[in-house]
């Protein structure tokens, strides 16, 4: 009877099986022979490179069963813009006579390629501290373009590491083989001024220096400093830098230390610090250098006399770099001598100073501090664009502030415009050099004839015992009272 109900038992789950077999058959049958959509390679999320062409990203798709089926057509539903890095989000749709099925698509526009490195190397020295001397190269990438700026080195065992990496991540590495070495001397930059001026008593306040060096990290400044304030001369503020390697830069800062220049307001003879002979005599020259200045610095280095230049922006750098090197005293006047434009406020007339200043020590290397007012402090022309604000009784303060000295003079040559006449000229200055223990004169190497007149007022000085002399720091002023 057992046998007999497991027999029975076995061929009713083979009957239920055979059953359920039979079923599924069918319901592929039917799924395999029913018409519909069939998409294969679809992705709902992509990504297309920045700046590469987009295509459709459909798959592959047909209508019908899995005897028949037919082409459909898509449609892409939305756009997606390469040139911006963005996410965009799109569909397609699949169409077949009057069915229609439709998929979404998130697509992304990324950066993945990496930046362009074009390096140029050839006997490459790099400093210890991985800075390199030579190094040329060109970082080009195809999102930000030129970033050549954010290119990174590394030092290891004389194998530089050159990369750069973009805005998205993207890296790019070589590899330089190198020759380490430190040669380089430190940079010395003086704060403040490089010329100073002060009077003897005040108090000097060193202001330093500050110092670099591309090449080494570890850097000894040292500072020299010995200006005596209570004499008066010229001192030197000497700044020297050495590095790990020994390589050592010197830098020099200049402080002048002056008695304050006697003054002399109404022009009169001066009869304080008597010279000995009949007096000193210091001839000085406005509004040049003009194509008769050589002509004049050819009479004064014939009898061997210093005078002093108050020197424009205009004529030629070469007769400056003359003045100078023959020992004559290059001073400032005026970059344009023109009254409207310096005495309409203290920042014009700096700016214009500075202007002329900055041409003397280009062509010198010298920043001269003795300057003359273009019609001197007392003149009255500049109340015409100064709009009643007295530029003058300023102007006259801040110079002496800045660290000038200004001069004006107590013997005019009449050569402004009073005369033309070189004998004019010439009775002018030596009547004027009578009247004076300490004649500072006037003339302009602009004019032939005042030019003409010099030869016989120096033969007159010399021969009557007179001391010509440039002007300096320490010399008369011969300032005039201040007219505004």
């Amino acid at each position: 009877m057992r046998s007999i109900f497991s027999e029975h038992k076995k061929a009713i789950i083979i009957g239920l099986i055979s059953f359920f077999i039979i079923v599924a058959v069918i319901i592929a049958s039917i799924h395999f022979l029913a018409p519909d959509f069939h998409i294969k390679h679809f992705n709902k999320m992509i990504e297309v490179n920045y700046g590469e062409d987009f295509d459709m990203e459909a798959g592959e798709a047909c209508y019908g069963n899995g005897i028949n089926c037919e082409k459909v057509i898509i449609k892409r539903n939305g756009d997606v813009d390469t040139s911006t890095l963005a996410t965009y989000k799109i569909s397609y749709t699949y169409t077949y006579k009057n069915k229609v099925k439709e998929l979404k698509q998130v697509v992304s526009v990324v950066d993945k390629k990496a930046p362009e490195l074009t390096i140029k190397a050839s006997n490459l020295k790099v400093c210890p501290n991985g800075n390199t001397k030579s190094l040329e190269y060109k970082a080009i990438d195809n999102l930000d373009g030129d970033i050549s700026d954010k290119v990174t080195t590394e030092l290891k065992d004389n194998i530089l590491y050159v990369s750069i990496k973009d805005s998205s991540d993207n890296e790019t590495k070589e590899e330089v083989k190198v020759t380490v070495e430190d040669n380089e001397k430190p940079k010395i930059t003086l704060n403040g001024k490089s010329k100073i001026n002060i009077q003897v008593g005040s108090k000097y306040e060193d202001e330093g220096a500050k110092v670099t060096d591309n090449c080494d990290n570890e850097i000894t400044l040292k500072t020299n400093n010995k200006v005596n304030t209570d004499k008066a001369g010229t001192y030197k503020v000497i700044y020297s830098a050495t590095d790990s390697k020994g390589n050592k830069s010197t830098e020099e800062r200049i402080v002048i230390v002056a008695n304050k220049a006697p003054r002399n307001p109404g022009g009169g003879k001066l009869n304080t610090n008597k010279p000995t002979g009949r007096g000193i005599v210091y001839l000085t020259f406005d509004d040049g250098p003009s194509q008769y200045t050589s002509k004049l610095l050819d009479i004064l280095k014939k009898y061997d006399v210093k005078v002093t230049f108050f020197v424009t922006g205009y004529g030629s750098d070469a007769i400056i770099k003359r003045e100078f090197d023959e020992g004559h005293t290059v001073a400032l006047h005026s970059m344009t001598h023109d009254y409207s434009k310096i005495y309409r406020n203290e920042k014009a007339y700096f700016d214009d100073l500075n202007l002329v200043r900055n041409r003397v020590e280009r062509i010198t290397g010298v920043a001269p501090t003795l300057i003359r007012f273009p019609g001197g402090s007392s003149n009255t022309v500049s109340r015409h664009y100064d709009g009643g604000n007295h530029i003058m009784s300023i102007l006259t303060k801040r110079v002496e502030e800045e660290g000038y000295h200004y001069f004006d003079w107590n013997v005019a040559s009449g050569d402004a415009g009073e005369t033309t006449s070189t004998d004019v000229v010439y009775k002018n200055v030596t009547n004027g050099m009578r009247t004076h223990d300490v004649s500072v004169i006037l003339q302009h190497d602009t004019k032939n004839f005042s030019i003409n007149a010099v030869e016989r007022i120096i033969k007159f000085g010399l021969e009557n015992g007179y001391t010509f002399k440039p002007l300096d720091e320490n010399s008369f002023g011969a300032h005039h009272g201040v007219n505004n």
